[in-house]
């Protein structure tokens, strides 16, 4: 019991350091050195607390993730790596996800994901609410600053999406938020199936579509849909369509009364605007080509005309890494390669396609014990792979591994219950 109660506090504080570190790096500890010791802290999050209570376990017991470590360290020692220190880098980024769900799969039949629902109904409601306000502000306002943090050698400025701002929340950037809001999907699907309050989850569930949208994140839109559809068709009986009717009848009353208001009370403009700026963008880069790209672009790069010279076994891993490049340099393999961008090219680029196929071993292992249904086993296993990336963005790593531990426990305690 002492053990469990201790993983939920570690889980928890994750979450809560994940949520703030953002807000204490563009608004608190605004200089670049404190900035990247909040980094390199969030970072080695995944790692901290299981190496102090229990040690290297998971290299000890678990042999997928003996074989994985062992794996990294030779790519991280890859001769045409620039440093060694790149290659740590590196090794920290590509575990970091799977060291904080195989802590999680090593004590899951140990924990209790429950106590912890109201800290993080709280602190999704905070952020809900903080990006509401956000968007209605200009863009030079306190709440919409970003980290003043460099990012190959510039400043990056707010981000509009028509005439207001991509808001951000207590997030650094964009993608900290948009990946917030894909833990929130999840969470939302952990709740479902925990028979949480349904008012509780129908505010969440609007908050986060809502909020979405005025990220004008295309990719957090597409994923919450997906995620949306998923668990609609594998969590939704005729008691929780019932149950939902029942907690939707007051929201569906305020929305009716809204629209009589006809724009005198100010919400549904919000709500209009964040679909019709959000459509726009959507439009524009369709438009231009630049949606297909963002689309097709990975596959056409490593399937069609990949430009590395070395396909097999890359560059090294960290190699591509911003945190690392800025401080250690960048390699001239890197260079010769060119523009890259995307997480895909980059993992083929460091650890080449030996490391791809290495990667999507590991989805299918993650999948194969996680509690979901074979549908959603399948979508979930083509979203991981290709649209949300976990190496290089850090909130990304934590959210998904946090958001997929509340949705699986949550159904594992079910099925416990259900079997004494």
């Amino acid at each position: 019991m002492k053990k469990s109660k201790q993983i939920e506090k570690h889980i928890l504080l994750i979450f809560i350091l994940t949520v703030i570190s953002g807000a204490l790096r563009k608004w608190v500890f605004t200089s670049g050195i404190t900035g990247n010791i909040i980094l390199l802290l969030q970072l080695l999050l995944p790692f901290l607390f299981s190496i102090y209570y229990q040690g290297f376990i998971l290299l000890r017991n678990e042999n997928i993730f003996k074989f994985y470590f062992l794996f990294l360290l030779i790519l991280a020692l890859n001769p045409l790596n620039l440093t060694f220190f790149h290659g740590i880098f590196g090794i920290i980024l590509h575990l970091g996800f799977w060291w904080l769900l195989g802590y999680y799969y090593a004590n899951r039949l140990f924990i209790d994901i429950r106590p912890l629902i109201p800290w993080v109904i709280l602190f999704c409601t905070i952020e809900i609410i903080l990006g509401f306000v956000q968007y209605q502000l200009p863009a030079d306002h306190f709440l919409n600053k970003y980290a003043a943090i460099k990012e190959l050698g510039e400043y990056q400025t707010v981000a509009l999406v028509g005439s207001s701002v991509r808001i951000t929340g207590t997030f650094s950037y964009i993608s900290g938020y948009t990946a917030f809001l894909i833990f929130a999907i999840f969470f939302i699907w952990a709740l479902i199936r925990a028979d949480y309050n349904y008012r509780i989850i129908s505010f969440l569930l609007t908050g986060t579509l809502i909020a979405a949208l005025m990220t004008g994140s295309r990719n957090c839109v597409f994923l919450t849909t997906i995620l949306l559809l998923l668990i609609f068709f594998s969590e939704f009986t005729i008691v929780t369509i019932k149950n939902f009717l029942k907690s939707l009848l007051l929201p569906f009353l305020l929305l009716f009364i809204l629209f009589l208001a006809k724009g005198s009370i100010g919400i549904e403009k919000i709500i209009d605007n964040a679909y019709s700026n959000f459509d726009e963008r959507r439009t524009i880069n369709a438009q231009s080509g630049e949606q297909n790209q963002r689309l097709f672009g990975d596959f056409q790069e490593l399937l069609v005309d990949y430009r590395g010279n070395h396909p097999f076994f890359g560059v090294g891993i960290g190699a591509t890494y911003q945190g690392a490049t800025s401080l250690f340099g960048v390699s001239d393999y890197v260079k010769e390669y060119g523009y890259y961008e995307n997480e895909l090219p980059r993992i083929v680029l460091e650890g080449g396609f030996i490391l791809l196929i290495v990667r999507i071993g590991l989805f299918v292992w993650l999948l194969n014990w996680l509690e979901f249904n074979k549908l959603s086993k399948i979508i979930l296993f083509i979203v991981f792979i290709y649209s949300i990336p976990i190496v290089f963005n850090i909130y990304n790593s934590l959210f998904l591994a946090l958001g997929l531990i509340f949705t699986d426990n949550i159904s594992l305690q079910k099925r416990l219950i259900k079997n004494i």
